[in-house]
């Protein structure tokens, strides 16, 4: 009588494990992923809230910020100013891609003298001479 497992036994096997290391690693990437969509979140809530914070607070900066506002409906802000006034850090990365974040934070116009604030992601990376705040039209 001879000890052992068959072939047929061991593929079984084989197989069993493969399954059940495909569903971990399936499991594992959608964590993942759903980890990096929740930083971006987080990091948008972040990037807004310091923008209420410039626009908000009076300074010279949220003065002409208002100034342009009412005259347009809405002002671009750019993220750098942001870091310029140390609100946060320099060196963001964007949990999706790895890259650096860019973008600018949207400030329109609400009801009742409020400003609305919407966060717009760019790929183009941003230069310390561009356009801190650039004030369009919708």
């Amino acid at each position: 009588m001879k000890k052992g497992y068959t072939l047929v036994e061991l593929l079984a096997v084989i197989a069993i494990l493969a399954l059940i290391m495909t569903l971990i690693s399936v499991s594992v990437i959608q964590i993942y992923n759903k980890r990096k969509i929740k930083e971006f979140d987080e990091l948008n809530s972040i990037i807004i809230s310091n923008a209420k914070i410039i626009a908000e607070t009076k300074s010279d900066l949220s003065d002409e910020i208002d100034y342009i506002i009412s005259s347009r409906g809405s002002c671009k802000l750019n993220i750098n100013i942001l870091a310029n006034e140390r609100l946060i850090d320099n060196d963001l990365i964007n949990p999706k891609t790895g890259q650096p974040l860019t973008g600018y934070v949207i400030i329109s116009s609400g009801n009742q003298n409020t400003f609305e604030y919407g966060y717009e992601f760019t790929d183009e990376p941003t230069s310390s001479q561009q356009q801190l705040y650039d004030c369009i039209e919708y």
